[in-house]
């Protein structure tokens, strides 16, 4: 085989080159900047081929793209055809993967790919004309090069109709979505957006890290390339927690009971139910009356009782009726948490919803935003895993790119750079961050409760607390609510999140909760 030239940034070239093949938005965006001679070698002929195809029918080739080449390779001199045929097999071999791009990122990244090469193009070729005496070309070579700056310009009206139509076109084709987590909490936060920094804010010990991580699954579940960081844990921390998660199983837990918090309604609890040809049982679980406290799980002579959801699913039923209270169930571990086990069920969890984790661990303080960022652009080139969820556990020890014995400004360069970083790589980042100490005996978490540089809730897109009383934590529930959402109006609402930690789950289901029922069992507590 016949050795081809030595090219300038291939992989970008490829990548792009890939995009342009598998998804008809990139084409789209991208074909106002396009000009052929901003490829090299094969690429050059293959991308040709690729907007000659969309010119005519509007859609990007796919897999289609190795019959257009079947038709053409006679007409390609050998070493091309070979190069050619090689990038197709590749590509035909993990097609799947190579159409999973990352439409924001890779937009960015074409955009500035083919400014660069204009101006590479425009300073070789005026630089010859120049060297060559024709000086009155070289002028008219600039002057025609302001219709090509103002295509690659990213500057833009936002009432031009070709705007507004891209607008519309971007949001129905849900490109900025990362993902959103499920039920009431899903109705709380909304949509979770590419260049958005999330933070989770808690007291020690709160379950900040198990609610990173819980986003980590999301993500993944919503088939979405993550990014994992640790700088709490190491490693063989950090996937206990994960397989357990995974799994549902407790390392030293076979063959015991597990509780595990459900959802009930409180009239199905004290037995007075308007809608008592829905309820589920006869029992009361309250016996002592309506105002009497819950029972403890596990009282003798409650075997019997069952939960009622009868109105929950009906909208019109739920707002009536339904007023969401908890009870138990058990859950009877009947596998051992075992390498066969944990191989078994991440096996089928990458079938399902592909290969979409990384991660790696740090020691506290080693490193700053810039080397992670380092690392996520190693990531995404050399492993070809462009990443759409970075997750820091977390930010407030994370070292400032400038040493600075003042804890505010180490703070506030940290926080600063993570945002930053997040709408340069058009990824949503996820953290945590510390309360005050005083947060540690509060009901309810508030701003005035955020540690160290207030100015922590500027740079976040979303800042979501985590509350829980001594009460709550036995009753296995956290309430969440939002201190600050960039995008959406929110208020003082919370929702009641239910969890085990001991199985790795700080989300089992979700339900918005009347901060009255709080202040009740802390009273009766």
């Amino acid at each position: 085989m016949a050795l081809v030239r030595q090219r300038v940034n291939p992989e970008l070239e490829n990548d792009i080159l890939t995009a342009l093949i598998v998804s008809t938005a990139f084409v789209e965006r991208v074909v106002k900047w396009y000009n052929p001679k901003y490829f090299t070698d094969y690429t050059a002929i293959v991308a040709q081929w690729v907007i000659e195809y969309w010119q005519t029918y509007r859609t990007a080739p796919g897999k289609y793209i190795q019959n257009i080449y079947n038709v053409k390779k006679d007409e390609l001199e050998g070493a091309l055809s070979q190069n050619i045929s090689a990038y197709l097999n590749n590509l035909n071999a993990t097609y799947e993967q190579a159409a999973d791009i990352h439409l924001t990122y890779m937009i960015e990244q074409a955009h500035k790919y083919f400014r660069r090469k204009a101006y590479e193009q425009l300073y070789t070729n005026g630089k010859d004309l120049m060297l060559a005496g024709q000086v009155d070309e070289a002028i008219q070579l600039h002057e025609q090069f302001r219709d090509v700056a103002q295509v690659q310009s990213l500057w833009e009206n936002p009432f031009d109709p070709d705007v507004v139509r891209q607008h519309f076109a971007d949001k129905d084709a849900d490109i900025y979505s990362v993902f959103r987590f499920r039920d009431a909490l899903g109705q709380l936060v909304g949509d979770l957006e590419v260049g958005w920094l999330l933070a989770w804010l808690g007291p020690m010990k709160r379950g900040k890290s198990f609610w990173i991580q819980e986003s980590l699954f999301r993500s993944a579940v919503a088939k979405q390339n993550t990014a994992y960081i640790n700088l709490e844990m190491i490693g063989k921390g950090v996937r206990d927690r994960e397989y357990a998660r995974l799994t549902g199983l407790k390392e030293g837990g076979l063959g015991h009971n597990i509780r595990l918090p459900v959802f009930d309604c409180y009239h199905n609890q004290t037995g007075e139910c308007p809608m008592a040809s829905l309820r589920t049982n006869d029992i009361k679980l309250r016996m002592d009356g309506i105002d009497a406290p819950k029972p403890v799980w596990g009282t003798p002579g409650l075997d019997e009782y069952r939960i009622c959801n009868a109105c929950r699913d009906d909208a019109e039923l739920k707002k009536a009726y339904y007023d969401p209270d908890i009870w138990y169930t058990t859950y009877d571990q009947k596998r051992d948490y075992s390498r066969k086990v944990i191989e078994t069920a991440s096996g089928g969890f990458m079938r399902m919803y592909g290969d979409r984790i990384r991660q790696i661990t740090y020691p506290a303080y080693s490193v700053t935003i810039s080397d992670i960022q380092r690392d996520l652009n190693e990531l995404a080139y050399a492993h070809n895993f462009p990443i759409k969820t970075v997750l820091v556990d977390y930010a407030d020890i994370v070292e400032a790119e400038v040493p600075t014995g003042d804890d505010l400004s180490h703070l506030n360069q940290v926080w600063k750079a993570m945002k930053r970083t997040a709408g340069e790589m058009k990824a949503l980042w996820i953290t945590g961050s510390q309360t005050n100490r005083k947060a540690i005996d509060y009901v309810t978490v508030g701003q005035r409760d955020v540690a160290g540089d207030i100015r922590k809730l500027a740079h976040v897109d979303v800042m979501l607390s985590i509350n829980q009383t001594n009460w709550e934590k036995e009753d296995l529930l956290t309430r969440i609510s939002t201190l600050a959402h960039r995008h959406k109006k929110f208020t003082n609402a919370q929702v009641a999140v239910l969890h085990q930690l001991a199985i790795g789950l700080p989300y089992i289901d979700s339900e918005w909760w009347d901060l009255s029922k709080t202040m009740k069992d802390e009273k009766e507590g």
